[in-house]
């Protein structure tokens, strides 16, 4: 599910897509322009937002509202985990770099 930032990620990777300034979008809205810093704000994640108003920023971005919804497929944090002391790993590790950077 995406959160108010991933909407608002969403809302200004297109706008910048589109080559959009926040003013000339905040500007475009209909039928009642909203204030670059209502703007701002949702595409920090830090507004709230009604669908209506979504649904008319799409409108200008010629996009479908869903489109903001899009989220990212996040993957997961791999651990390795390793025996021994942490300094022998790290001196074989600059070790192979070294030997890297001599062939």
């Amino acid at each position: 599910m995406a959160s108010k930032m991933d909407v608002g990620l969403n809302v200004q990777n297109i706008r910048k897509k589109r080559g959009l300034k926040q003013k000339e979008l905040a500007k475009k809205i209909n039928p009642t322009p909203i204030s670059v810093n209502t703007l701002s704000r949702i595409e920090t994640g830090r507004s709230n937002y009604s669908i209506d108003l979504l649904f008319r920023i799409a409108e200008v971005l010629k996009c479908d509202v869903s489109d903001f919804f899009q989220v990212e497929e996040k993957h997961p944090l791999k651990i390795t985990i390793v025996e021994g002391d942490p300094k022998d790993l790290i001196k074989k590790m600059v070790r192979e770099e070294i030997l890297k950077f001599s062939k």
